[in-house]
């Protein structure tokens, strides 16, 4: 039986979700990759990956227009390639989401291993995979306003941490611009745009979409130009106001320990940004 147009999603709620999908490790992480491989010169790297996954998603929106049965990769790539084509699709997809969720359950476990100390990050990782995955088994979704919850969470640590920074802009960072040549610049490219991992999502709920030939294109531009824009001011404001050297440094693993140690004034604040970030992740 087909889903009834009032149990369908709306463009809002749609481009929360295409949010919530994509924010979480992937940006996190990448401050310290950026200053040891590419200098501020990374903001380009960000320009670059913000357009390509804009076209991106929008042909995957117009794929799933024209083959609107589930299935996704697997439907879209059978039609050209055959049945062993779309296999192949699914399980490179498959073998990426693993890899991307190795990342973040180990992310997660690091983070709460400041809050639960007596256990080690890998140990607090599993408990987190194990947890995620029994409450997938039982369906137990966030509704649509837990979706919105979320996305207070995960874009709270954004603004806080550009806020921050911005306060403490220094041009003197900037320079030397690109110290690692632009050709790295182009090559961390394959970083950045796993903190856009999950800009698909939208085009992957097309039947649960109302209207989904105008909304499903609209929520892709929205959810990419937002986050795109959030990621872009959070990276160069961090780049502009924290040396370096404090993101290669092996004592300060995680962004709130870099964020703490250039900004002791502000402990209460990065706390609350740590526990969002944790949520982001999760």
């Amino acid at each position: 039986m087909s889903q009834s147009h009032t149990d369908k999603i709306g463009l809002s709620t749609a481009t929360i979700v295409s949010m919530n999908a994509m924010i979480g490790a992937g940006i996190f992480t990448v401050p310290a990759a950026m200053a040891s491989n590419v200098g501020p010169a990374g903001i380009i790297a960000y320009l670059f990956v913000v357009g390509s996954v804009w076209f991106m998603g929008h042909s995957l929106a117009r794929v799933a227009q024209l083959f609107p049965e589930e299935g996704s990769f697997y439907t879209y790539v059978k039609p050209w390639a055959g049945h062993v084509g779309g296999l192949l699709a699914t399980t490179s997809y498959f073998l990426g989401m693993v890899v991307g969720m190795g990342l973040l359950t180990q992310k997660a476990g690091e983070y709460l291993h400041t809050l639960i100390p007596s256990l080690c990050p890998n140990t607090l990782g599993l408990l987190v995979l194990v947890t995620l995955v029994l409450l997938n088994m039982f369906g137990i979704a966030l509704s649509r306003l837990g979706q919105r919850i979320l996305i207070a969470c995960t874009v709270f640590p954004l603004i806080a941490v550009t806020l921050i920074c911005l306060g403490h802009f220094d041009w003197a960072n900037l320079t030397p611009f690109a110290p690692y040549g632009m050709r790295n610049v182009f090559a961390a490219t394959r970083v950045v745009i796993f903190g856009f991992f999950g800009f698909e999502c939208a085009s992957l709920l097309f039947n649960q979409i109302k209207d989904p030939a105008r909304n499903v294109p609209r929520a892709l531009t929205y959810s990419i130009g937002i986050v795109g824009t959030l990621y872009l001011a959070f990276v160069a404001s961090l780049i502009a106001a924290v040396p370096l050297p404090y993101f290669e440094s092996p004592s300060l693993p995680l962004l709130t320990d870099v964020l703490k140690a250039v900004f002791p004034g502000n402990g209460m604040l990065l706390g609350a940004v740590h526990l969002a970030i944790l949520s982001a992740i999760l």
